[in-house]
């Protein structure tokens, strides 16, 4: 695997969603055990000498379950934090108009990572939520290699993964 760090890019958008039950346990917090579909992944401007300049993305799709602890001060806003577990369901890389499944370059399967998260209150029933995942399991072991294919380096993948949501609670 060849790579220059300067050419991925922090920031890709993908889309995710699921169901967010919550259950009060005093007044101010609450517990929550989500299920969520979910994309991550990167994009980076790859120059692999022949092809040229190529933007390549990698999407792996994650079935996750975040179980969460929320401390809400008052009706509109939440702060909550919690731990991430999730499967790898499939994984493509598209590099210009090509796309091929990639799941098999995934070591781990399952991907743990610890939430931190913010939420307000539009209304009673329409929430905005955003939340960090920061990936503790390394999901995929790495070589770096020169030009000639020596390694010169080796590295762990990690999820690092910024969610903003618009949610609505259907029973409140």
């Amino acid at each position: 695997f060849l790579a220059d760090r300067e050419n991925i890019s922090p920031i890709t958008f993908h889309w995710h969603a699921g169901l967010t039950p919550r259950q009060s346990i005093s007044d101010r917090f609450q517990l929550g055990a989500e299920l969520l579909y979910s994309i991550k992944g990167f994009q980076e401007n790859a120059d692999f000498n022949v092809l040229n300049e190529m933007k390549t993305t990698l999407s792996p799709h994650y079935l996750s379950l975040p179980a969460m602890v929320y401390f809400t001060p008052n009706e509109k806003i939440s702060l909550g934090a919690g731990i991430n577990l999730g499967y790898l369901l499939d994984a493509q890389v598209k590099m210009g108009d090509d796309k091929n499944d990639v799941s098999s370059i995934y070591d781990q399967e399952f991907d743990v990572g610890l939430n931190l998260g913010f939420q307000f209150n539009v209304t009673p029933s329409l929430f905005l939520d955003a939340r960090y995942q920061w990936g503790l399991t390394a999901v995929t072991d790495l070589t770096f290699t020169d030009e000639n294919g020596f390694p010169i380096g080796e590295g762990a993948l990690k999820n690092r993964v910024l969610q903003v949501s618009l949610g609505y609670f259907i029973i409140r």
